[in-house]
């Protein structure tokens, strides 16, 4: 089958693969652990709350389970919520070569699905593994026309894959799952202007086609159709999104060989692109002992493509802003010590400490990143300190910690779920979600998994605190 027939041998795939290797699946089980952390650690965040106040405001009741405060929703609004928990805090993983946040968009889909649905463990990681996969091939595919562009490319692909994924857990045919492909094309969208000015509305980029291609699915199986080369088509996504396809990395090992398998997994909770240069300047802190005062300049080398994204902001007017800036993440790591998900705090955006040490930052094309960035897919990062006293101290990182090069242990990603988790539901109960999820594939039926996510206490809505 050639070039015409890129959308139905992805749906073919979708709904028949049956066998995956050992690693695969726990890549999978990496993934709905490392999602899982993000969801519950993200939930209680003002712009979450927000936005499930927004939700809760169109509808009541349900089938499906809003992680944390365990509202019961229709499949779309928890999914569309999950997911918007899941990516509230620049914490989920990302796919390198593709730009593409997989999990976010996957998982809570899924989960959804396979709770209303009473479907196992084991159908559930399946599909999480079919929808990550083909919404990774697509974005990289059409990297990196799709977000030189400006698209958001969890946006713009992650309708295909969790339509595909949510498919597979309706018992749809292969026609059935291009028919589903084909109604989520029509969903693709997603501007990258935050990257420029800031605004909460990024962190719903991947709960936008998280429940888009859950709802293509239902609509699919009552009926509805798409074009069947909604990908190949001339007037298809890879020509109108991207300009461009390498039907190689679109096509070439597809059930063979997983590109999920090369997903990063998050120590830092900021854009990824920064991370080089944020352990760069952390591992500089730690072995000097710096501190902030004995700062006078601090020099960022990365990719042109980093440079221009990230390093736009210097005083970001929110959060977001604060986690997609190299220069505001510097002060953060001088300031706080760390860049994880509790070091980013709204008062200190107005901090006359933290933004005189962003205006000491100096940001730059560095050729080697830039080169690496096209060639190796990395993100990577070198900084050059000049302190007070005259010294200049320098150090490169080629792949940040968490990269496929450099990843993140089990023992790691069970250390970041604890840490995110155990202040949320205490120490009992993450480590009965934790081992659930491990062995999610013995999981007799899903609905037994979300109500070890709730909180035993959790924080009123927004409108009930201004009461």
């Amino acid at each position: 089958m050639g070039k015409s027939g890129q959308t139905a041998r992805l749906a073919v795939f979708a709904v028949d693969a049956a066998r995956f290797a050992p690693n695969v699946v726990e890549q999978g089980k990496r993934m709905l652990l490392d999602q899982f952390a993000c969801q519950i650690a993200g939930a209680t965040l003002p712009w979450s709350r927000a936005y499930r106040d927004a939700m809760k405001s169109l509808v009541t009741g349900g089938e499906a389970t809003v992680v944390y405060f365990g509202d019961a929703l229709p499949l779309d609004q928890a999914t569309f919520l999950n997911s918007a928990f899941g990516h509230a805090n620049e914490f989920d993983d990302t796919h390198l070569a593709s730009a593409m946040h997989p999990s976010a968009i996957v998982v809570p889909a899924v989960t959804a699905m396979a709770e209303a649905r009473h479907l196992s463990g084991r159908e559930a990681l399946e599909a999480v593994i079919v929808g990550a996969e083909i919404m990774i091939r697509i974005a990289a595919a059409a990297a990196p026309n799709l977000h030189e562009r400006g698209h958001y490319v969890p946006t713009s692909a992650g309708p295909f894959g969790a339509a595909a994924a949510c498919s597979r857990l309706l018992g749809l045919d292969a026609d059935g799952c291009l028919q589903a492909m084909g109604i989520s094309g029509s969903h693709a969208g997603g501007l990258m202007e935050f990257s420029r000015a800031g605004g909460s509305v990024k962190r719903i980029h991947c709960a936008i086609p998280a429940a888009a291609g859950l709802r293509s699915a239902v609509m699919a199986m009552h009926g509805i159709t798409g074009p069947s080369t909604v990908l190949e088509g001339d007037r298809g996504f890879f020509v109108v999104f991207a300009g461009t396809c390498d039907e190689g990395l679109l096509m070439d090992g597809l059930g063979e060989e997983f590109q999920l398998l090369r997903t990063s997994f998050k120590p830092f909770a900021c854009n990824l692109s920064t991370h080089g240069a944020i352990e760069a300047l952390a591992r500089l802190r730690d072995e000097h002992r710096l501190q902030p005062d004995e700062i006078e300049a601090i020099e960022i080398g990365a990719s042109g493509s980093a440079v221009r994204d990230m390093g736009a902001i210097v005083e970001p007017g929110d959060i977001l802003g604060a986690q997609t800036s190299f220069a505001f993440g510097a002060a953060v790591a001088m300031l706080r010590g760390g860049n994880g998900p509790n070091d980013y705090h709204e008062a200190d955006l107005h901090d006359p400490r933290f933004l005189a040490m962003a205006r000491r930052v100096r940001m730059y094309v560095d050729p080697i990143c830039d080169d690496e960035r096209k060639r190796l897919k990395n993100r990577s990062g070198i900084v050059t300190v000049h302190t007070t006293d005259g010294r200049t101290l320098e150090l490169r990182v080629q792949f940040p910690k968490g990269s496929p090069e450099r990843p993140l242990t089990n023992d790691d990603l069970f250390a970041k779920f604890t840490d995110a988790v155990e202040p949320h539901l205490g120490p009992s109960r993450t480590a009965e979600l934790a081992d659930r999820i491990w062995t999610i594939d013995t999981l007799d039926d899903m609905a037994s998994l979300l109500p070890l996510t709730q909180s035993l206490q959790p924080l009123p809505d927004i409108g009930e605190l201004a009461i």
